[in-house]
């Protein structure tokens, strides 16, 4: 359902990824992965979550920007 709604699900996403439980983060960064290019203004947020203290959102949020900023690989 995020996804079909795009850019207008990246702002909640992008909060999502300071959310208190690592289960939670690591979700918002995939599915901000799943917007793709569309989910552009995330590329900080996801940055900062490659410093996260769980590696699972660490590695999601990679992921995300593989697909969000292809270049940024």
């Amino acid at each position: 359902t995020l996804v079909r709604i795009g850019a207008e699900a990246v702002p909640s996403l992008v909060y999502q990824l300071a959310h208190q439980r690592a289960d939670v983060r690591q979700w918002a960064a995939v599915m901000l992965g799943e917007l793709g290019p569309t989910a552009k203004e995330a590329i900080p947020p996801l940055q900062d979550a490659l410093k996260d203290q769980d590696a699972t959102v660490r590695d999601a949020a990679r992921r995300a920007l593989e697909k969000v900023d292809p270049p940024h690989r």
